[in-house]
């Protein structure tokens, strides 16, 4: 049996890691990207020992993965629960709304956001960034603007959030 590198892996098992975590754990779409992304960025770090695996041995890594992935997820949401949900936030201009922004501030201060954020982040990162959050394009939209391949916009995106998770309270100040 011939071996077969990342992207063939990648490739192959994407959806059904997606689907196996909607169907078993109950995951949303964007969380099972995500928590498939993360198990795909653990392989890639270990792929130079298992890539001699065969298929059934990488798949059931991945599963296995994807599975602890979504567990640790689940553990955190239940410590730190969302306050609320945006259908509870009244739209700006309806009568209920309690604060009035507005909309050129808001816009100031949005592109002052996005220019530290620039300057916290290098080249490739923000230009990822730019692609999948400002223009807000699909990973595979994004890696043929970039010229690159879809698991590796991914795996950026991966670790472009952990970075802007340590990054975003200096840059909101709070």
């Amino acid at each position: 049996m011939s071996q077969m590198t990342f992207d063939q892996v990648y490739i192959k098992y994407r959806t059904q890691i997606e689907r196996f975590l909607q169907r078993q754990y109950g995951c949303n779409e964007q969380d099972a990207q995500d928590i498939t992304s993360e198990a795909f960025i653990v392989l890639h770090n270990k792929w130079n020992t298992i890539e001699a695996y065969d298929e059934d041995r990488i798949y059931s890594f991945l599963l296995r993965t994807a599975k602890n992935k979504s567990l640790e997820l689940r553990k955190y949401q239940r410590k730190h629960p969302t306050p609320c949900s945006l259908e509870s936030v009244p739209e700006q201009g309806s009568t209920n709304s309690m604060i009035y922004v507005d909309p050129e501030e808001e816009n100031k201060r949005y592109l002052d956001y996005i220019e530290q954020i620039k300057h916290k982040l290098d080249k490739k990162e923000f230009l990822t960034f730019e692609h999948l959050v400002i223009n807000k394009q699909t990973p595979a939209q994004a890696a043929q603007e970039l010229h690159i391949s879809e698991i590796n916009v991914r795996v950026r995106w991966c670790r472009i959030r952990k970075k802007l998770q340590k990054l975003l309270p200096e840059i909101f100040g709070k």
